[in-house]
């Protein structure tokens, strides 16, 4: 049975844990409280306070358990970078106090996916893209992207020579990221493959450009929803962008994301016109979603499945737990079934309840439990004495003890709560709950749904 939180708004609470992966803890000693109490001033704070752009190795900040076990990390960072990188962007999620920004990067990643192509300067560039573009214009997100060596390699882009048009980004481009299935025809994937012909990446400095190999690019005249010319990338683009259906499928995928489903169609022409008429602006896209009397009705309420981000994200944030390293963060990850820059398909990962089965669905539930019980250790996992004590404290979880960390204040999170008169399945789940241990709480089916 659900359950209003005392005295916070449960409309808020709902708002935020979509658009910000939930509220942090510390919230409930402190002036943003009264983000939790007032719709009206929960919708403004979410788009007054967005983060300001800033690259990721410009922002991060954050500390080990012990000082000497930099080194450790430092050495994974130089073997595998792209984890690193993750490991820096979900930190931001987690620490942030409005990252807006970032779960829109997220809903990019998601809606245009790109794996890991070997070089990591290429994907670090890509998920710029996604945090610095992510909520404006719809034109320069797309030919960045569209331009970005990573996307051009992981779609064969780079490779492409009028001789020998390559079809795999113009199919996606027209099929996954701007017009959906069934709004183009195969004519059009030809004449669109034409256009992206030449395209070649910069390696000589960094960040790589790309530039128009003159002898490769076919500058043949080609149509599209009955235009014609001698076109480039760029300017299909910009004739896709005027198709209204452009503003509908990326809507569609947007309610997807925020609202756990597609609502009726009405809801969804709404978000699209809007959209469309603000010339593909995506915040004004996520004010009409976030300000609609229908975001808030009970079918949308705790309806949606959790991405792994979100859930291992939304842990910290709400119980002000900080998970530590670069392995703790992606072997979550990984175990949950969402390797960020490793989609399982071009078309990325599941949605909904596709996430709930199998291997994914028991980790998803073991996972958030195995956080808790390994928190606080207070030797260094070399020593003598922490091999002995976490055998003989946690010998059913040898995999994790050795290569996971993470720090929780369980008392400050108790008393934080009960200064609150907020009962932690309220706060967690938003339900009534005889037991309020935390382990029991985050291990319900509940807690796989936001």
């Amino acid at each position: 049975m659900v359950a209003e939180i005392t005295h916070l708004n449960p409309n808020s609470i709902h708002l935020i844990n979509r658009a910000n992966f939930g509220p942090k803890l510390e919230w409930l000693n402190a002036d943003n409280k009264i983000i939790l109490e007032d719709l009206d001033k929960t919708q403004n704070w979410l788009f007054e306070t967005m983060d300001e752009y800033c690259p990721i190795s410009k922002r991060n900040g954050y500390s080990f358990i012990f000082e000497e076990e930099q080194i450790d990390q430092n050495r994974i960072r130089k073997q595998a970078p792209i984890e690193g990188l993750i490991f820096d962007w979900v930190n931001i999620m987690v620490t942030s106090t409005n990252p807006l920004r970032e779960i829109v990067a997220l809903f990019w990643h998601h809606h245009i996916p790109c794996g890991n192509v070997g070089q990591f300067g290429y994907n670090k560039l890509l998920l710029e893209i996604y945090r610095k573009h992510g909520l404006g214009k719809l034109r320069p997100l797309i030919t960045k992207i569209a331009a970005n060596p990573a996307m051009m390699s992981w779609l064969s882009a780079n490779q492409s020579h009028k001789d020998n048009p390559n079809e795999n980004f113009p199919r996606e481009l027209m099929e996954l990221f701007l017009l959906g299935e069934g709004h183009y025809n195969y004519q059009d994937v030809k004449e669109v493959s034409k256009a992206f012909t030449g395209r070649r990446t910069d390696y000589t400095d960094y960040p790589y450009k790309m530039y128009l190999e003159k002898n490769a690019f076919d500058n043949s005249y080609k149509t599209l929803f009955g235009k014609s010319g001698s076109w480039n990338g760029d300017d299909v683009i910009d004739i896709i962008l005027r198709e209204y259906q452009t503003a509908r499928h990326i809507s569609r995928s947007a309610l997807i994301f925020f609202l756990g489903q597609v609502p009726a169609n009405n809801y969804l022409d709404e978000c699209a016109k809007v959209y469309y008429n603000s010339g593909y602006n995506f915040k004004s896209l996520l004010e009409q979603i976030f300000c609609s009397h229908w975001f808030y009705l009970p079918d949308y309420l705790n309806n949606k499945v959790k991405t792994p981000v979100e859930l291992f994200v939304n842990l910290q944030r709400k119980t002000g737990m900080r998970c530590i390293g670069i392995k703790t963060t992606n072997y979550f990850l990984r175990f949950c079934g969402q390797r960020l820059f490793r989609p399982p398909t071009v078309a990325g990962w599941p949605i909904g309840e596709e996430w709930l089965v199998g291997n994914d669905l028991i980790n998803r539930v073991f996972l958030p439990d195995v956080l808790l019980k390994i928190a606080n250790r207070s030797s260094q996992k070399e020593s003598f004495k922490y091999k002995i004590s976490s055998r003989i404290r946690h010998n059913d979880i040898r995999h994790f003890r050795y290569s996971w960390d993470s720090i929780f204040n369980e008392v400050l999170f108790k008393n934080t709560l009960k200064e609150n008169s907020i009962k932690p399945s309220h706060w967690m789940l938003n339900i009534e709950m005889k037991n309020q241990d935390l382990s029991d709480i985050i291990t319900r089916p509940e807690y796989q749904y936001s």
